[in-house]
């Protein structure tokens, strides 16, 4: 058997199992073939310029009018690309995503960079004419400079040989960097745990165990990202007399109790 034989016995096949669907559904043999003669159209281009009308810190909002004619079917979705321009572009389309409405979130763009972009709409017939864009340039949201929604204590006082734990709260986008230090210099953690620092998610942590006459000084923790940096800080105070440490303890809480009242 021919390769032509075998593709018209093939559309033969199809044919009649199409024919065979739509005697089932109750429909009549000439509605059949004015349905084949039908001339099925795909949406037209939209009707003008996608346009950036948000900007995130990761992604820009795409937007852009519907296209004139639809077809013969209503449009089902939008799929979007990307070309980036200049040198680092790659000299090709990327798919940044499908939408079913004429606006979509895009990541992955690069701040400062050019793009044209790419949107084809689509009905139940297939993917209609594209239309391609002038140069966009992205810009994106400048960066939030941190924030310690719960700073340092500014003071505090510990006994001679106590564990203490001292804890700030910071946030920022991005997300900042941290880093503590006494009196000016690098805090490291100590080989032997005594004196650690961690962090878990936005939440920094200073320990110290077995508090030392060494250890008094003025500790602070640094956030910073691309936005800028802010620090806060505590001054640790030792002590040896029990006393000292209770009164200063009694005296912190009736601050916050007056304060609360």
């Amino acid at each position: 058997m021919t390769i032509a034989e075998m593709s018209g016995g093939l559309c033969q096949s199809v044919m009649h199992d199409l024919k065979d669907t739509w005697a089932k559904s109750g429909g009549l043999a000439a509605d059949f073939l004015l349905y084949l003669a039908a001339d099925h159209e795909v949406p037209g281009p939209i009707a003008g310029e996608p346009e950036i009308t948000d900007c995130g810190r990761n992604c820009v909002t795409l937007s852009w009018p519907k296209p004139l004619h639809s077809g013969d079917a209503p449009v089902l979705a939008y799929r979007i690309e990307a070309w980036r321009l200049g040198s680092e572009g790659g000299a090709r389309w990327r798919e940044l995503g499908i939408s079913p409405t004429n606006a979509y979130d895009a990541f992955g763009l690069v701040a400062g960079k050019d793009y044209r972009l790419r949107i084809t709409p689509r009905n139940r017939h297939g993917w209609g004419e594209p239309l391609v864009s002038a140069p966009l340039h992205v810009q994106l949201a400048a960066p939030l400079l941190p924030e310690f929604t719960r700073p340092l204590p500014g003071q505090i006082k510990a006994l001679r040989g106590q564990d203490i734990t001292v804890d700030c709260q910071v946030r920022g986008d991005p997300s900042p960097q941290t880093r503590w230090s006494l009196d000016s210099d690098p805090l490291a953690d100590g080989a032997d745990g005594r004196v650690s620092t961690t962090r878990e998610a936005g939440l920094c942590r200073l320990s110290i165990r077995g508090v030392r006459d060494e250890d008094a000084g003025r500790y602070c923790c640094e956030a910073s990202n691309a936005a800028g940096r802010v620090s806060t800080f505590v001054r640790l105070t030792v002590v040896t007399d029990p006393q000292l440490l209770h009164a200063d303890t009694k005296l912190r809480r009736d601050f916050k109790g007056a304060e609360i009242t």
